[in-house]
């Protein structure tokens, strides 16, 4: 059931409002509504049962009464999450075991402030002060295709570190002496084999864990501090925006913005947030907002000076386009998340699809 709908039979069931008013339930921390409304998923506890150990909250809300040590989490961690976890209130039990240890910016262009020669060279000098690189300004143009490229490289190389060593290797083989040896080998598991033509079978293997060996380029603990950095930021700005956060994903939030209140500062560095919505123009600011799952969004944006409106909606899973543009779009995603229109069922006439074992076709999929 989602949240509106509940808040709405609140509003139109006497009895129902009654008896949340009469019966509330104090708590020292109270779960979030938007997470018990999630299928129960809720952070401070692992190992989530549905239907065991269930009480109500003052909104009707199911809530999870498990006691101390059913609430133990046992995990990794990189120590400075733990320190934040400390400081909100959790405990450290017991420590299991502890490791210690003794840049493409020319092709997003000038940030929009920089209008004139003097904002440029201002940039340039800012630039070059706090990153120790000096920037062409010959060379900073707008180029999206070679941004995409560049983030696409800094998001492979810190993912190669965290890549999964155990990964299914394939080959072809030509020789019947190839085959035995790899079906006789102890060390690795054959996963698959194909029949190419009467001279050669494609083969899949994985390495048995009890020989896998770590890749010389892979270095978990690399991956494991970049996203513990990235989600520590994230909680930094959840703390100070607080129920003002309406959307959020690894490198993004959505909230809502209140004058005399707390706003994210964005800058035109790495690692820096950057306001989306100035790039449809001055004064435009998202006059609505809904969301019906994670990867699954809508806005409307509109100027504050002029008459523009445009309306973008974001689908996982999901390529907007000509045939399906007015089936999937903010007012339909609005109509369902209200509760106003029935689930929808999108079809791609022609879609590339896989077909087993190495065929492609063109087919009806929705």
């Amino acid at each position: 059931m989602w949240e509106c709908t509940f808040d709405r039979m609140v509003k139109e069931n006497v009895i129902l409002s009654n008896f949340i008013n009469s019966n509330p339930l104090s708590m020292e921390s109270p779960i979030n509504p938007r997470d018990a409304f999630l299928r129960m998923i809720n952070p401070r506890v692992h190992s989530c049962v549905p239907g065991v150990n269930l009480a109500l909250n003052s909104r009707g809300v199911n809530v999870n009464t498990f006691n101390k040590s059913e609430r133990f989490l046992t995990g990794t961690w990189v120590t400075e999450e733990v320190k934040v976890e400390v400081r909100e209130g959790y405990e450290v039990i017991k420590m299991h075991e502890a490791w210690h240890y003794d840049r493409t910016t020319e092709a997003s262009g000038f940030p929009y402030w920089c209008r004139t020669p003097d904002d440029k060279s201002k940039y340039l000098s800012s630039f070059r002060e706090r990153e120790n690189i000096a920037l062409d300004e010959t060379s900073v143009q707008q180029n999206p295709g070679l941004r995409q490229l560049s983030k696409l490289m800094l998001n492979s190389f810190w993912g190669r570190f965290g890549m999964r060593e155990n990964l299914l290797h394939c080959s072809i083989l030509r020789h019947e002496d190839q085959l035995l040896d790899l079906a006789t080998n102890s060390s690795v598991e054959l996963m698959k084999v194909v029949p190419i033509n009467e001279d050669s079978v494609y083969a899949c293997r994985r390495e048995r864990e009890e020989s896998l060996r770590s890749h010389p380029s892979t270095n978990v603990l690399i991956a494991a501090y970049t996203t513990c950095h990235a989600r520590l930021i994230l909680y930094n700005y959840f703390r100070r925006l607080d129920q003002r956060v309406l959307y959020f994903d690894t490198d993004s939030v959505i909230f809502a913005e209140w004058p005399g209140e707390f706003s994210p500062s964005v800058g035109d560095y790495l690692g820096d947030m950057t306001d989306e919505v100035e790039k449809y123009g001055e004064g435009c600011y998202i006059s609505e907002f809904v969301s019906g799952e994670p990867k699954n969004y809508a806005l409307k944006i509109c100027s504050k000076t002029t008459d523009f409106c445009k309306t973008v909606c974001k689908v996982h899973r999901i390529t907007i386009n000509s045939s399906n543009a007015e089936d999937v779009s903010f007012d339909r995603l609005k109509a369902m998340v209200l509760g106003d229109s029935l689930p929808l069922t999108v079809k791609y006439e022609k879609r590339i699809a896989r077909v087993a074992p190495y065929n492609l076709q063109l087919r009806l999929e929705g």
